[in-house]
């Protein structure tokens, strides 16, 4: 039923192309966050939760790893899974476990200082700068702390909209957002198969490999000269 509302709601917009030539009208700029606006050493903060509980790695990631889409997606709070987890593998959490896990975020994520130049730079010459990012609810509330979601307005958030990429959904629910049809896009994300959905619809998406890259592939498409 979503789906179906959304994909009425872009029928009634204004109609453009959605063919793969270059559109000089892109009005807004759409930006995935982890390994694109940061860094963020997801192994190592495997191995740093897995020593604060004092359990293999190994075993840690595989009980991660299974609840992770229900976490990005709000369908599963962070609390609550936690308590599951302390009673399925018998240890207990320290009293201040939020805390600890939101100082070893804290810790690895590494903002990439020429990104958010770009960022002020695009909006500096008009563009809207959004962002469309899978996240659990303590990570976002860390990365808010961190004033890292600074500058990107819709902040679309996969816990808040209970899908992640790459579904569909979460590229409609994104237009919706913006009022804004897929070829007055770019998406720009570090995972091909995000991308490649996004291209999908109509968005023109970049798939992100350095900033040099980045900003040749944003002169080509006249968003930048």
């Amino acid at each position: 039923m979503l789906k179906l509302i959304l994909s009425i709601f872009l029928m009634i917009l204004p109609f453009k192309s959605h063919a793969s030539e270059i559109h000089p009208t892109c009005q807004t700029v759409v930006f995935d966050f982890g390994g694109v606006m940061v860094d963020f050493g997801l192994q190592d903060f495997m191995k740093s939760m897995a020593e604060e509980l004092n359990m293999p790695i190994e075993e840690f990631k595989a009980a991660i790893k299974a609840e992770i889409p229900l976490l990005a997606t709000g369908k599963l709070k962070e609390k609550d899974f936690w308590i599951a987890f302390s009673e399925k593998y018998n240890t207990s959490l320290p009293k201040d476990w939020s805390d600890k896990y939101r100082e070893v975020i804290k810790r690895l994520v590494k903002p990439k200082k020429e990104m958010y130049d770009l960022v002020v730079r695009l909006k500096e010459k008009g563009y809207q700068v959004a962002m469309l990012s899978d996240v659990t609810e303590w990570q976002a509330s860390v990365f808010q702390e961190l004033n890292l979601y600074e500058g990107f307005d819709p902040l679309v958030l996969s816990y808040e909209i209970n899908t992640r990429k790459p579904k569909e959904e979460s590229y409609l629910l994104l237009l919706q957002k913006l009022n804004k049809q897929p070829s007055q896009c770019i998406f720009i994300d570090d995972r091909i198969e995000n991308v490649e959905e996004a291209k999908k619809l109509g968005i023109q998406a970049i798939a992100f490999e350095s900033y040099d890259k980045l900003i040749q592939a944003l002169q080509e498409f006249h968003i930048l000269n």
